[in-house]
């Protein structure tokens, strides 16, 4: 009997969820050369950290322009982006082309489930106030750095569960996306 109280509750519950509304965003291709994409920390409208995006791959060309990549994507970062977008923390995607032109790729949000590449979220929650923007690059061959996300190939919000009740939350979380999902499509 309770299981079917369970299960009217449920049913009352998706009657009153709004439906999701998909949409679909189009990008146009670009070909970008990887090691000119980096990754910007901001938080609290400042700049804590830059890490180049291809984290697990050695570019040559990055070690010896280094200064340049870090002023041209600090500069760009405070003059169109930080004073300008509406979340005072956020990561920002950027590429530098190779005419010197920086392009803003993504945004994704300044928390845990963005992959922070060469740094540890901790490093990037504690940096001081008056702290320069660390700039990370692999600076040498044998300085590749792989993560748990590109070794399995998992999710990333998959790849940070630890324990049992959080992949059993997990799973119901994606069980009740797909009910959801199969309902509005019934």
């Amino acid at each position: 009997e309770e299981d079917s109280r369970t299960a009217d509750n449920s049913k009352e519950e998706d009657s009153v969820l709004p439906p999701i509304q998909y949409t679909l965003v189009l990008r146009k291709w670009y070909d970008l050369v990887p090691g000119g994409e980096f990754r910007c920390f901001v938080r609290d409208r400042r700049i804590v950290g830059i890490s180049q995006r291809q984290h697990t791959v050695y570019y040559e060309f990055l070690v010896s322009r280094r200064d340049e990549y870090r002023a041209q994507l600090s500069d760009f970062l405070t003059e169109h982006v930080l004073h300008h977008f509406v979340d005072p923390s956020f990561v920002c995607d950027l590429y530098v082309s190779r005419t010197g032109r920086v392009w803003i790729v993504d945004f994704n949000p300044f928390c845990p489930s963005t992959e922070p590449l060469l740094f540890d979220w901790h490093e990037l929650y504690s940096v001081p106030a008056t702290a320069a923007c660390d700039f990370r690059i692999v600076s040498e061959p044998t300085g590749v750095r792989t993560t748990s996300t590109v070794t399995n190939r998992l999710p990333h919000d998959m790849a940070n569960l630890s324990n049992a009740t959080e992949i059993g939350e997990f799973v119901r979380q994606r069980n009740e996306e797909r009910r959801k999902r199969e309902m509005t499509h019934s």
